[in-house]
């Protein structure tokens, strides 16, 4: 185990937040859910760990609603129109975006709150509405309309620049996301001869960083909007070397396996950062199918990552370095970089 890497900062170092709005009998209420429910909101007076852009445009957006007699969606009873506000301040490109969610399309006073929200900063970059007339109480649109701006904000990491738009997933850690990225290019340990598979690749961010050092590298990535976005960053940073492909990872490896695939890679290293459920048993079968030297696994869950380190070292794949990185500062909440690589346990 290594030493943990501390985030350098402690307050106010949350990139994205989602905020909730709540009918009560006086007018809507905006906030954040009290802890272990789902509708019970607790209306926002600050916040340490937001920016203070960010709660500016919060209190504003309350203030709109009460006057406007903005309905607020009820998550039991669903009924009602507004549901979340989602702001994200990226301070590295001094850029935010401000997405509205709602489960109706017609809001009241809509255009005037956008410019409202864009009349907070010259950094407000973007306004959109997003539709959500769905069960699931979730921060995402079936649709997105926009206000202002073209729906996307840009973030730089480690030199380079990727787009985000409001289904974008990046690191709400934006200076300990260099941290993390850096330390799992260092347990990749790439040479300019080898070949890498980025698996869970997302818009590319940890792909473009690896392609600065490698030959090739390949990304999967079943959000088929995610791949067009990677395609974009890859340009946008005149990365030439870095391929993406759309499908489920679990089955992408099973067609290079069988054969059925002309774009079939066999890479010296690969690189996982899965979702918070980890890896399916097979898709850890099929990783070691390939043979790379040397896995690299980045994880947000550090018991779904021992279940899959089990896996792998079933197959033939030993633990050699688990360096802990500090994403989430007040929170239980850890990442983990864990090297694995083929033979005898150190």
């Amino acid at each position: 185990m290594q030493p943990l890497r501390p985030s350098p900062e402690v307050f106010g170092y949350r990139n994205k937040m989602e905020f909730s709005f709540h009918p009560l009998e006086q007018g809507p209420v905006l906030g954040l859910h009290e802890r272990g429910t789902f509708d019970r909101v607790f209306p926002l007076e600050d916040c340490l760990l937001a920016s203070r852009l960010t709660l500016e445009i919060v209190r504003r957006t309350q203030a709109f609603a009460e006057e406007h007699g903005w309905r607020a969606y009820h998550p039991r009873r669903h009924e009602g129109m507004l549901r979340y506000l989602v702001v994200r301040h990226l301070r590295a490109t001094e850029q935010c975006a401000v997405h509205l969610v709602s489960a109706a399309e017609e809001v009241p006073g809509l255009e005037a709150w956008a410019a409202a929200m864009a009349s907070c900063s010259p950094e407000v970059k973007t306004v959109t509405l997003l539709l959500n007339r769905s069960r699931a109480n979730v921060a995402i649109g079936e649709s997105e309309r926009l206000l202002v701006g073209d729906g996307t904000v840009r973030e730089r990491v480690l030199g380079l620049e990727f787009e985000a738009s409001s289904g974008t997933f990046l690191q709400t850690n934006s200076l300990q996301a260099a941290t993390l990225y850096q330390c799992a290019l260092d347990e990749a340990g790439l040479s300019t001869e080898e070949t890498a598979l980025d698996l869970y690749c997302g818009a590319g961010t940890l792909t473009l960083m690896l392609a600065r050092v490698a030959k090739d590298v390949f990304g999967v990535e079943s959000v088929a909007p995610a791949v067009a976005a990677a395609r974009r960053n890859a340009e946008r940073n005149g990365i030439t070397n870095a391929q993406f492909v759309a499908g489920e990872a679990r089955q992408v490896l099973r067609q290079w396996a069988r054969g059925e695939r002309p774009d079939a890679v066999r890479p010296q290293v690969v690189m996982v950062d899965p979702p918070r459920a980890g890896l399916h048993p097979r898709v850890v079968a099929r990783i070691a199918e390939l043979e790379p030297r040397r896995v690299v696994y980045v994880s947000c869950n550090p018991a779904t990552l021992a279940r899959d380190l089990g896996d792998f070292a079933a197959r033939g794949y030993r633990l050699k370095a688990v360096t802990p990185v500090d994403m989430f500062p007040h929170t239980a909440h850890i990442e983990c970089v864990a090297r694995l690589e083929q033979g005898e346990a150190s």
